[in-house]
């Protein structure tokens, strides 16, 4: 004698795989009163059953079942009751996998991203809506899956499974933006230190230009292997730049840290000398923030020297300094050495800062602004919100192979 399995299975087979097709425990209910004839209602009270529980079952979201009701609808269905209880265990299994995983993608969200400052640059419109977030984050950043942010090389730290300290999150998602974008571009000239040296004493009068100038050091940089990208700058991140070793290749970071033109090119300059004198230590850590206090705080102050000297030395700065608020005579002495004036007057500033704090201000009118020179390295850049930009970090990196390295 068949059982009710056996039976089952008979039946499918004469139709063809009919039943088999609808899976949905919904769709088999609702077709079933409407063959009987029922009402919800009425179908209902015929399984002595509540519409919550039902819905319960039929929708997989009630992990608590009565077995008695079970048992009634699967009579009810005309299906076995060993074929409902699998097709219920299908539905759970569906549902709940997925909310322990949205449980665990938010737990993972809140522990490595400052979702306050990501709102608050324009990179997220809400801090609530973790759906939109994960989307964004994953898009942007080019990632299968949430759990990958950080697995590389610049953030071993995220394996460790301890929450990360506030200050460090904005700092991380920075690097993770930036590394994002300089593996795709990915320079295809080798590094030549030696070029490097060669070239540096030309990129003091590129500062003449503001508007160009700093679009064309890029490029020459790109040819010896050095890739220089911008970045906007993000709450306390409190650093001025960044040097990275991609792919055994030394990449720099600038970001506007400062509102003041020679911003850049001080930060250019200090990066070129970690480069220079610090690049096996960089390549074996895989970046450098400049600015963190840590081994490199000695070298930092070297690689501040070494660029102020470079733009415009202590000495010739302590010549002109009777003669600062002479904007002529200022204008004519850059001119005769090879640098913009902003120069000389961001170097007085910082002279000056400590025995009057109002010294930038006093200025500002004659210090061109960074994003002058920004927007010819970046035109997707800009200055109020510049993280609400819709671009991934892929397209963004597009966009800079089209606009700065095309045809090197």
């Amino acid at each position: 004698m068949t059982d009710n399995n056996d039976n089952y299975e008979y039946a499918n087979r004469l139709l063809g795989g009919l039943l088999e097709s609808e899976s949905d425990l919904r769709e088999r209910f609702d077709k079933r009163i409407i063959d009987l004839g029922l009402s919800q209602r009425r179908a209902l009270a015929e399984l002595d059953i509540e519409l919550r529980a039902l819905n319960g079952m039929l929708n997989g979201t009630q992990r608590m079942v009565d077995l008695l009701a079970l048992s009634r609808l699967a009579v009810f269905l005309q299906i076995p009751i060993e074929r409902l209880v699998n097709l219920l265990l299908d539905k759970l299994e569906k549902n709940f996998l997925h909310r322990v995983s949205s449980a665990d993608s938010q737990e993972f969200i809140v522990q490595n991203f400052d979702l306050v400052k990501l709102k608050k640059c324009g990179f997220i419109d809400s801090t609530g809506d973790f759906a939109h977030i994960e989307q964004r984050l994953l898009k942007y950043l080019g990632l299968k899956s949430i759990q990958d942010y950080g697995k590389d090389s610049f953030n071993v730290a995220y394996s460790d499974g301890k929450p990360k300290a506030k200050s460090l999150l904005m700092r991380s998602f920075w690097v993770e933006s930036a590394a994002a974008k300089l593996r795709f571009i990915n320079n295809q000239y080798d590094y030549n230190r030696n070029r490097l040296i060669e070239h540096i004493p030309s990129i003091r009068w590129q500062t003449t230009n503001v508007e160009r100038g700093l679009f064309q050091v890029i490029r020459e940089l790109f040819k010896i292997g050095v890739t220089v990208i911008f970045e906007p700058y993000v709450s306390t991140l409190y650093a001025r730049g960044a040097t990275f070793a991609i792919n055994d290749k030394p990449c720099i970071v600038l970001t506007n840290y400062s509102s003041f033109y020679p911003s850049l090119w001080f930060a250019l300059l200090h990066e070129l000398h970690h480069v220079l004198f610090d690049w096996d230590e960089i390549s074996a850590s895989s970046y450098h923030i400049s600015e963190q206090l840590d081994k490199y705080a000695l070298r930092e102050v070297e690689a501040d020297d070494f660029a102020r000297e470079f733009f415009f030395p202590r000495e010739k700065l302590r010549r002109v300094i009777p003669e600062i608020k002479n904007q002529y005579f200022i204008e004519q002495y850059a001119k005769a050495n090879n640098v913009h004036e902003s120069v000389i007057y961001t170097n007085y500033c910082w002279e000056q800062k400590e025995d009057d704090k109002a010294i930038f201000s006093k200025f500002r009118e004659l210090i061109p602004d960074v994003f002058e020179a920004v927007k010819s390295i970046d035109s997707n850049a800009v200055k109020d919100r510049p993280w609400a930009n819709a671009l991934t970090a892929k397209d963004h990196a597009k966009d800079l192979l089209k606009g700065i390295f095309n045809g090197l």
